[in-house]
């Protein structure tokens, strides 16, 4: 009989607030990554104000004062250039045997940089590990009737949409609470509990989903191809 392991993932952008747990320390035998050194482009220029990207430019401004936006609009300016950000950040002196590059087509500058954060530094974690049995427990409850799931829901236990999604590990798939900081109307109304939970921790999420895969398995290693180098993700197991 196959066994799965579910997890309900959480990506957050490294801007509003950043961090990460994972269940387990992923396999780095898959991937192995020359180091390189590079300049960053002069971004302190306002992008042509007929250009797309100008009047995209203009509107954040409009909106809020460029102080309070100076490294979304660095970023926006790299993006502009095509700027691919390739940086080592491990640790010194191994870095012809380390898999600690930082690899990023959308990149922000001066975003902090840890493969693994402390949970504690983060109030939200631990209100949600507190809920832990309420969201198993719907988790199970909706799951066990398959039928209502699929005929109610949206893109139930959908599988890997990229090369960089597949790459997670055999037999991925996922049911989306929240896509691009939008909750999803039919999956939130099965899960609403859970739901709840996920928006009263104040995790500034972009992405919220229950994950699965055949077992045993492992997460390998992988980019989130969405949000690039701007994000990070939390883990719990179920």
């Amino acid at each position: 009989m196959k066994t799965c392991r579910h997890w309900i993932q959480t990506f957050f952008l490294f801007g509003l607030g950043h961090g990460f747990q994972i269940t387990h320390k992923p396999s780095y035998s898959a991937i192995r990554c020359s180091v390189s050194t590079q300049s960053t482009p002069d971004v302190s220029s306002p992008l042509p104000p007929h250009t797309f990207a100008g009047m995209v430019e203009r509107e954040l401004l409009e909106k809020f004062e460029e102080s309070e936006i100076e490294r979304v609009l660095q970023s926006w300016r790299l993006l502009d250039k095509d700027y691919f950000h390739r940086e080592y950040v491990g640790e010194e002196g191994k870095e012809e045997e380390s898999y600690m590059v930082q690899e990023c087509r959308s990149y922000v500058p001066g975003l902090s940089i840890k493969p693994y954060w402390n949970p504690g530094e983060f109030d939200w974690t631990a209100y949600i590990k507190s809920n832990y049995k309420k969201i198993r427990k719907e988790f199970d409850a909706v799951n066990a009737d398959m039928l209502r799931l699929q005929q109610e829901g949206s893109n139930i236990w959908a599988g890997a949409l990229t090369e960089d999604a597949a790459a997670y590990g055999e037999g991925w798939k996922t049911l989306v609470l929240m896509d691009r900081g939008r909750w999803a109307p039919a999956n939130v109304q099965l899960f609403p509990n859970t739901a709840k939970i996920i928006h009263d921790s104040g995790v500034p999420a972009t992405e919220v989903f229950f994950a699965s895969m055949k077992g045993p398995s492992e997460i390998k290693v992988s980019f989130a191809f969405a949000l690039g180098c701007a994000s990070s993700s939390v883990y719990f197991a179920c």
